[in-house]
């Protein structure tokens, strides 16, 4: 009989300052798996990176981030933009905010901000009604959202 311990998930320490946040700020919630499901997508990427460029894996790595930051901010020419929207497409409306906002800190974090100044600059960003506000949803600087059902205005990512 096996007596293995369970330990929880850690991110490995590789990982880019970027993605521990946002795998820290998801763990916990009904959108990890929406994020492992956009993670795996866009890292399968990496092979056929490696063979057209000649880059290794880690550089690869790191254009494949800098790909998902461009598509985060709504970038159409980002190879991964097409990925990430069907993905938003899948998560409930309630929680899509929620998620584009934790994406939206991690982006600032992967341009050099440290966690605790990407989120405040996100916050002054969503104290403006119309950044805050994602279809019927406006979310909250706790990221928690609100449904506003007369809203017909839409931020999406």
């Amino acid at each position: 009989m096996s007596t293995s311990k369970h330990t929880p998930y850690q991110t490995p320490k590789s990982e880019p300052s970027m993605v521990k946040y946002i795998e820290r700020s998801l763990l916990a919630s009904s959108m990890w798996a929406d994020w492992v499901v956009l993670k795996t997508l866009v890292l399968s990427f990496t092979d056929m990176v490696c063979q057209r460029t000649g880059v290794t894996r880690s550089r690869a790595h790191l254009m494949i981030w800098n790909a998902f930051t461009a598509a985060v901010e709504q970038d159409p020419h980002s190879p991964v933009f097409t990925e990430l929207q069907h993905l938003l497409t899948t998560i409930p409306d309630s929680e899509r905010p929620i998620f584009i906002g934790r994406l939206r800190v991690g982006v600032l974090i992967h341009r050099g901000k440290t966690p605790k100044k990407a989120e405040a600059e996100f916050q002054e960003w969503l104290a403006d009604p119309k950044n805050a506000t994602f279809g019927n949803y406006r979310l909250q600087s706790d990221f928690t959202t609100v449904e506003v059902p007369w809203s017909s205005s839409s931020s999406e990512t």
